[in-house]
């Protein structure tokens, strides 16, 4: 959620119902601000729940200490508003065997965004009618052809 550090209708409701969510209680969304209310509606808080209490970088790193461990792709976007360079990098350093692949200009929805405008970027999630960046889906194949795994 670290587009909520930069902008949002009321950063200071969304963290305390973030840590409302991290003591495992409930929110209730209609005490939230309107802008917050899609973000913390109920049936989503189960799953932000748990997305709170996982760690995807132990859990990457405890794949990887297995003698049956399988090779990782991890692909990161440039243009990210939800998960920052920061977040992204740790899975790579806890695999060092991963392959990292850094898209400037994609999004989090894997769609191109030339440059820095929160706006524009927003608009490509919901527009069906653009393409899936070319080079995730090359990084992609790439992978999976060369990737030698155990049968």
């Amino acid at each position: 959620m670290a587009f909520l550090r930069e902008s949002g209708p009321d950063l200071e409701q969304a963290f305390d119902a973030i840590e409302t969510l991290e003591r495992g209680e409930r929110v209730d969304p209609d005490t939230l601000h309107l802008g917050l209310r899609a973000l913390f509606n109920t049936p989503a808080q189960s799953y932000l729940a748990e997305m709170i209490r996982f760690d995807p970088a132990a859990t990457l790193h405890e794949l990887g200490e297995s003698d049956d461990a399988l090779p990782v792709l991890i692909v990161h976007d440039g243009r990210d508003i939800q998960i920052a360079d920061a977040d992204a990098r740790p899975l790579a350093d806890v695999r060092p065997d991963a392959q990292l692949v850094v898209i400037a200009d994609m999004n989090h929805v894997l769609k191109r965004v030339a440059y820095d405008n929160r706006d524009a970027n927003v608009a490509t999630y919901s527009n069906p009618h653009l393409p899936i960046m070319p080079d995730v889906v090359d990084a992609m194949a790439e992978f999976v052809t060369k990737t030698h795994l155990p049968c």
